[in-house]
């Protein structure tokens, strides 16, 4: 899902221009319950890539410090550790790179395919995807499968742990 566009807004958006459209969003869908969660998720995911883009930091800044310095396993180990955001585009940005990176271009894709589909118009996505769809062709097409159904029993089972957590 890309947030911006159901925002209605672009990722270089001010604090006050997300907000507006925020309400003005909400205010159409407040009775419709997985809209409203979707425009919430939305909103706080522009918020706190605004206050970044501000503040000159993200929550990856660290990760991508490492990986400007070739320490890709201490990246993956530190991304790994913030796995409650990987349904962003960033982290599987990121994720996918690190993979390439170490030599799993297979297992990259999946990730790289992830963020380009959540932003599409992001370049430094669709450099990736393109340059791991170069380099491994159709070749991939197994081990894709085991990322995909890996990456389903993992939220399966973290949904799992949640719920009896709860009662």
């Amino acid at each position: 899902m890309n947030y911006y566009e159901l925002l209605e807004i672009t990722e270089q958006s001010t604090e006050d221009e997300i907000k507006k459209a925020y309400r003005i969003k909400y205010a159409l869908f407040k009775d419709e319950a997985n809209k409203a969660e979707e425009l919430n998720s939305a909103y706080d995911y522009a918020i706190a890539h605004a206050r970044s883009r501000e503040n000159g930091s993200s929550e990856f800044a660290d990760i991508r410090r490492l990986i400007n310095a070739s320490r890709f396993e201490d990246a993956e180990l530190l991304l790994d550790g913030m796995n409650n955001l990987s349904s962003m585009s960033e982290w599987n940005y990121l994720k996918g790179y690190i993979l390439y990176k170490r030599g799993r271009p297979c297992e990259a894709i999946v990730y790289a395919r992830k963020a380009e589909n959540a932003v599409p118009f992001k370049d430094e996505y669709s450099s990736l995807v393109k340059e791991l769809n170069s380099c491994t062709g159709d070749n991939c097409e197994k081990i894709t499968l085991h990322v995909y159904l890996e990456n389903a029993r993992e939220s399966f089972m973290r949904a799992f742990r949640h719920k009896k957590s709860i009662q």
